[in-house]
């Protein structure tokens, strides 16, 4: 089973990259909750690179796969659902007011020839590996979208700045604590990571979760609810999974646990969740 999860932030723009298997990813999950990292107001564009799936808007559903690009005038109005078989997708986000509005808002799919899939790949690849350039890399993807007409062709690399180095060490330190998912991650692990104080670390999350706009978190607490609820929400998808296996996985005390945060985060029990996913397929 893989859930891997990379996020390139920006006030004006976002990168997204999935690469899941064993699990079915369905936004539909999560409508009461809005956990999914969507920005509402701006447009969206999403391309797999492996696996299938749909993406959908209130009036239209589109068949994804390998080879095509799919476009939604407004993240809002996005959701998607890929197959437990191993999936790899990009999706990039722009702010209209910055950018510029879209000519024609409702949702569409535009084949990508196999030279520019080709570029999409080679580029992501040297994303999800730390590969020094990200700048270069994030402009070659806003170019090769650009290019296929489903966003204005602007400079987005111009706007990609590095975090401050505080803020950069902050993100690798939560990344790491949360990554340990089934340990149930507490501050104390993070004042551990980061050599500090837990008002300190507080206060570093805080300044991390505002430099990012991190949806439904504003704090430590939240921040790890929020990440722990979306995997469990992901791992109740995967075929055999139980209520006691998914809360032992993550550290619940007890199934009654997951269920009760699954319940305070605005999700579905696990029997709702698999019935939801069934009737869906």
């Amino acid at each position: 089973m893989v859930i891997r999860r990379w996020l390139i932030r920006h006030p004006s723009f976002l990168v997204k990259i999935v690469h899941t298997r064993g699990v079915c990813t369905e936004d539909r999950l999560w409508e009461k909750a809005r956990l999914w990292s969507v920005v509402p107001e701006w447009p969206c564009v999403g391309a797999p690179l492996r696996g299938h799936g749909l993406m959908r808007d209130a009036e239209t559903t589109l068949d994804m796969q390998r080879g095509y690009v799919g476009y939604v005038g407004r993240g809002g109005d996005f959701r998607a659902r890929t197959e437990p078989a191993d999936a790899i997708g990009v999706f990039l986000q722009w702010d209209p007011a910055v950018f510029g509005k879209p000519s024609d808002p409702r949702m569409s799919r535009t084949p990508i020839a196999k030279r520019d899939l080709a570029r999409v790949e080679r580029t992501v690849g040297r994303i999800v590996s730390g590969t020094p350039g990200l700048e270069v890399d994030v402009a070659e993807l806003f170019a090769i979208f650009g290019s296929l007409g489903v966003l204005n062709d602007r400079h987005f690399g111009d706007l990609v700045v590095p975090p401050s180095p505080r803020v950069a060490r902050v993100g690798a330190a939560i990344d790491g604590v949360l990554s340990r998912a089934g340990a149930r991650p507490m501050v104390v692990d993070l004042m551990r990571a980061l050599n500090c104080s837990e008002r300190q670390a507080r206060y570093l999350v805080n300044e991390y979760v505002g430099a990012y706009a991190l949806q439904g978190a504003t704090e430590w607490r939240t921040l790890v609810n929020v990440w722990t609820t979306y995997l469990a929400g992901l791992l109740m998808t995967a075929k055999g999974a139980t209520t006691e296996g998914v809360a032992a996985l993550l550290g619940y005390g007890s199934p009654n646990a997951l269920c009760h945060a699954l319940t305070n985060a605005g999700l579905p029990t696990p029997g709702e969740m698999r019935k939801i996913v069934k009737e869906l397929a």
